[in-house]
């Protein structure tokens, strides 16, 4: 099966390594929660990132945690072995190979904080709420979850944009129908959950190229040009006839809602 993370897409597309807001919406959601933090507060934080990826978000963490004063210990969670096998680990870091569904070499109620940066996106649907099961389940109570993804705001947009995503897998020969929920119904699944004591979000537009997107991922679709004419068919065929969205400009068409959750676990 390949990889969820090809290299050349971890290290190339910008939307995964140079957009700064990414981690700035996420220090100011951790600022909000060290805050109002009540009782005892950790000597030692520990901060895990799940579907972890280069790790982007666990350091990103990790030094914003540092310059305040803290001392720090990160974990780096991923599925892929190879993935994890290219972070330079500190003395004090870990990493773990495991699915984010089914974390059992993890501790429950061992971190302080869990972060994950566009990984359930790549969960289909039916495993989204047993991941977060899980990381609400490995969190201390009162420890937060830090989960930014491509939320889509509203049922009719959210499908069509699911239709595009399970779309684009099948041409990547994965074996998973990737599953982004809307933030209306993601909203509603944290209310409904027995363990999420708040969850507060914050969020910006993000346009992301098309083109530039399929170029990244070369060692999965090295002929762009034929991966092309496959998103145009997909675009006449899908977006016009079905859900009746005229794609004038399609490069500049995927406008996503960036949006950064912090989800307290019940005390």
């Amino acid at each position: 099966m390949p990889e969820q993370w090809p290299e050349s897409y971890l290290k190339a597309f910008g939307p995964f390594v140079a957009d700064p807001r990414s981690e700035r919406y996420a220090n100011s959601l951790l600022d909000k929660h060290l805050a109002e933090m009540r009782g005892q507060v950790p000597s030692i934080w520990r901060v895990l990132d799940v579907c972890c990826g280069t790790g982007m978000m666990g350091r990103a963490i990790e030094s914003y945690l540092a310059s305040t004063g803290r001392a720090v210990q990160t974990t780096f969670l991923d599925k892929s072995s190879a993935i994890l096998e290219k972070i330079e680990l500190k003395p004090t870091d870990r990493s773990v190979c495991a699915d984010v569904t089914a974390m059992r070499a993890v501790a429950s109620a061992h971190f302080d904080v869990a972060v994950c940066r566009y990984g359930f996106n790549n969960l289909p649907r039916e495993d989204w709420l047993k991941a977060l099961g899980e990381v609400l389940r490995i969190l201390k109570p009162g420890g937060v979850f830090l989960l930014q993804d491509h939320f889509v705001p509203g049922p009719v947009f959210s499908a069509l944009v699911n239709e595009a995503e399970q779309f684009l897998a099948r041409m990547e020969g994965k074996q998973v129908a990737p599953f982004i929920f809307s933030t209306e119904a993601f909203n509603t699944a944290l209310d409904e959950h027995p363990l999420v004591a708040s969850r507060v979000k914050v969020g910006y537009g993000l346009f992301i190229n098309i083109w530039d997107r399929l170029r990244a991922k070369k060692e999965l679709l090295p002929d762009f040009e034929a991966a092309k004419r496959e998103i145009l068919r997909f675009y006449e065929e899908i977006c016009l006839k079905k859900y009746e969205v005229l794609i004038v400009d399609p490069e500049e068409y995927i406008h996503v809602y960036n949006v950064t959750y912090a989800i307290t676990r019940r005390s």
